[in-house]
């Protein structure tokens, strides 16, 4: 059964990054799901995004999907490349940002939940978050020069 994220031959990557909705299976997409796509895939593809972000790993692992593929890979977002979703757009041999599209990259954010017990896991969290952000950012400032 082909892949419902190839569209007209293109890669479409719409709604949120790491999980699709309950409610509209078409909104959202998944690491395993781009990769299951890309084995379908062959050549130079395009890659068109519209999304405001999701889960940050499912993002990376997209992105480093898209740069093993061996053919060149065009990134158009069309509306918005926010989040976990301009991780997506860094990926491209090519980025296109058409008319009036935005990417967004953000400092990570992060939710941990216990007692004062559980604070050095708490800080070791935020600890990884600023890591991660140093990441990003200068993935970011590689692409942009």
């Amino acid at each position: 059964m082909p892949s419902r994220l190839i569209v007209n031959g293109e890669l479409v990557l719409f709604g949120t990054v790491g999980m699709v909705s309950f409610f509209d299976e078409d909104d959202g997409f998944t690491a395993i799901e781009v990769q299951r796509a890309l084995a379908e895939m062959n050549g130079d593809i395009v890659v068109k995004i519209n999304s405001g972000g999701g889960v940050a790993f499912d993002g990376l692992a997209i992105h480093n999907a898209l740069k093993d593929f061996a053919g060149k890979v065009t990134v158009f977002v069309q509306g918005i490349a926010a989040s976990a979703a301009s991780i997506i757009a860094m990926a491209g041999d090519e980025v296109v940002m058409q008319a009036g599209a935005l990417l967004m990259i953000h400092d990570g954010s992060g939710l941990t939940l216990g007692d004062q017990a559980g604070a050095p896991r708490h800080c070791g969290s935020a600890r990884q978050a600023r890591s991660a952000d140093g990441r990003n950012l200068r993935r970011a400032r590689q692409r942009i020069g």
